[in-house]
């Protein structure tokens, strides 16, 4: 009689830890109508539905490809220029062909870090487009970038030029600076198009001078001989007149970019992940990041015992 009790104790024990673990199955299931809506969700409302990448994540990108550019540049580039890449890669093939198979390995090494490094230009552009609309103080912005390129000229010159300071090329501050200035313009004088009304005369005129602030600025960073000179502010141009579209303004950018194939039209892929979130807060640390860069990189290249050579 005991053991029928403890046989019978045994089995509702049993029978209760089955339905409970029934029970909770049942719960954990997702419902019927849950499953129904997320395979029915079109993929325009999965996109809403997803955060993106921030301009921050980003921007890192864009620095991660400027620091392997640079890093090929100004000391890969220096070794290249110490083995004599420019007398032997572009001699006849039986002298072309024994310096590759010595040095073959570290100039595809150099020239596959340079094309990484094309991403990084377009980024930066688009976020500049980026920034002329979301600040609060356009002409502290622009301030900001001059303060910058002057900070920067020193480090830019040291490790591309072999020089304190030179005036035969400056850094991409000031072309980043003169195609803000020519936006600026730009923006000025749509906002005083839609003032004085939509005339025939005033779309004309403001065409016009819209056209000469453009020229004006690429004939600047000529003058100046700025790093991607007037082919930068066009291409931040580009992207800035069709920013009122997000993929007319990557279309548009990525075919502005077209000149410098293949790598600098890939950077639009990334930036159409970007869904105007600020994301991490590294604002000045995105400034600093290239004066300093380009410093140790050269006192690197000058303890390596090559800073005097030149970059390429």
């Amino acid at each position: 009689m005991a053991e029928q009790k403890a046989v019978a104790g045994q089995d509702t024990v049993a029978g209760q830890k089955g339905t409970a673990a029934r029970r909770e199955a049942v719960e954990n299931q997702t419902p019927p109508a849950r499953v129904s809506e997320r395979n029915t969700r079109s993929w325009r409302e999965r996109w809403d539905s997803w955060e993106g990448l921030g301009a921050g994540t980003i921007k890192l990108i864009a620095v991660l490809s400027m620091l392997i550019d640079h890093t090929a540049a100004g000391i890969l580039g220096r070794y290249l220029n110490q083995a004599g890449i420019r007398t032997y890669l572009f001699a006849a093939d039986p002298v072309r062909d024994a310096w590759l198979e010595q040095y073959g390995d570290l100039y595809f090494l150099y020239d596959f870090m340079r094309n990484v490094g094309r991403l990084a230009f377009p980024i930066y552009c688009f976020f500049l487009v980026e920034g002329l609309k979301y600040t609060r103080n356009q002409w502290k912005y622009l301030g900001r970038l001059v303060i910058f390129a002057f900070l920067s000229e020193i480090p830019f010159d040291l490790l591309f030029n072999n020089a304190v300071l030179e005036f035969q090329s400056q850094n991409v501050y000031f072309t980043l600076a003169v195609s803000l200035a020519v936006m600026i313009g730009l923006k000025e004088l749509g906002q005083r198009l839609r003032l004085q009304g939509t005339s025939q005369a005033a779309g004309f005129l403001t065409m016009i001078l819209g056209l000469a602030a453009v020229g004006a600025g690429c004939i600047l960073t000529v003058f100046l001989k700025t790093d991607y000179s007037y082919r930068g502010v066009l291409c931040t141009v580009a992207i800035y007149l069709f920013s009122g579209s997000r993929i007319k303004q990557l279309l548009a950018g990525a075919v502005a970019f077209c000149w410098e194939l293949p790598a600098a039209p890939l950077a639009f892929l990334p930036l159409a992940l970007y869904k105007k979130k600020r994301g991490l807060k590294l604002k000045y640390f995105f400034y600093a990041f290239y004066p300093l860069h380009l410093l140790v990189l050269y006192l690197i290249a000058v303890c390596l015992g090559i800073g005097q050579l030149p970059a390429l």
